[in-house]
């Protein structure tokens, strides 16, 4: 493999709750409970009178320390009515809680500062968080990635690759077409038509590089790393979305139209059919 001549630095684009090493909080109603003895009457007078919304059925309802234990009342704006009670709970005060589960273990040490709470951790995201996923950062990988981009950059326009990792072969190389007459032909849209191209079908005339030997399983872009100079439009992102793309590493942002990191994130949206990886790959000559 050829040595880069770049300094090279690889950033997952990640959803907006996996950013931060903190859980957004929420106001709730806490109170002591004075014997411990109670906990279990208490707690199935509240789950009755005041139950957790199931967004935060995450909580535990009860946060216990050596000397005392404290009990959620209610989450609300509004402080409860709690008559009746009275010889069961005492300390009646508003606290802050996580108000969504932790995502990361930092956001995990994070909320149970304030209220102890479930947390299941993710491997793969922890990995990406941290920079670790052997795939992305592994000194084999990382040096593949980097030198498709480097392969990628040496147009002298907006330039794509479509990569099979299994195979380690370049499956498709284009570029965006500079025809007026073909406008929706942007990098990716080329892209994705040479990929059906291979499967026999494609719509434009084929006018880039593409390995006819493809995997006849494969749906258009299952599977394969998509290396882009430029972040995609959302036009284009929503069409790597419904091509089923593996990955997607991007170098120049596009910060007017960008899909995937610049105007919204549409490979984080779980209600679309289809959610990726994407990484932006940054340099320094």
């Amino acid at each position: 493999m050829k040595k880069c001549k770049r300094e090279w630095s690889i950033e997952a684009v990640l959803e907006a709750d996996l950013e931060s090493d903190r859980c957004p909080l929420v106001k709730a109603f806490i109170a002591c409970i004075q014997d411990k003895k109670h906990i279990s009457q208490v707690v199935q007078i509240l789950a009755s009178k005041f139950p957790l919304p199931k967004d935060l059925l995450f909580l535990k309802r009860v946060k216990i320390s050596e000397n005392s234990a404290f009990v959620i009342i209610s989450v609300n704006e509004i402080e409860p009515q709690i008559e009746g009670m009275s010889d069961f709970i005492q300390d009646f005060r508003s606290a802050e809680i996580p108000s969504r589960p932790p995502r990361t273990r930092q956001q995990f040490e994070f909320a149970k500062k304030y209220w102890p709470c479930h947390f299941h951790e993710d491997k793969r995201i922890e990995a990406i968080v941290n920079k670790t996923l052997p795939e992305i950062w592994g000194q084999k990988f990382f040096d593949l990635h980097c030198q498709n981009m480097e392969e990628v950059l040496k147009g002298q326009k907006e330039s794509g690759m479509v990569f099979d990792p299994k195979s380690d072969r370049v499956v498709a190389f284009t570029s965006e077409s500079q025809s007026e007459t073909e406008k929706l032909r942007h990098c990716c849209m080329n892209l994705i038509d040479c990929v059906a191209h291979t499967h026999g079908g494609g719509v434009w005339p084929l006018k880039a590089k593409v390995e006819k030997d493809c995997n006849p399983e494969a749906y258009l872009l299952t599977g394969y790393d998509v290396y882009l100079s430029h972040e995609p439009c959302i036009m284009c992102s929503m069409a790597l979305v419904h091509s089923r793309a593996g990955r997607v590493f991007f170098s120049e942002q596009s910060s007017l139209y960008g899909g995937l990191y610049s105007k919204t994130r549409l490979q984080t949206i779980k209600s679309l059919n289809h959610t990726f990886e994407v990484y932006k790959v940054n340099f320094e000559l």
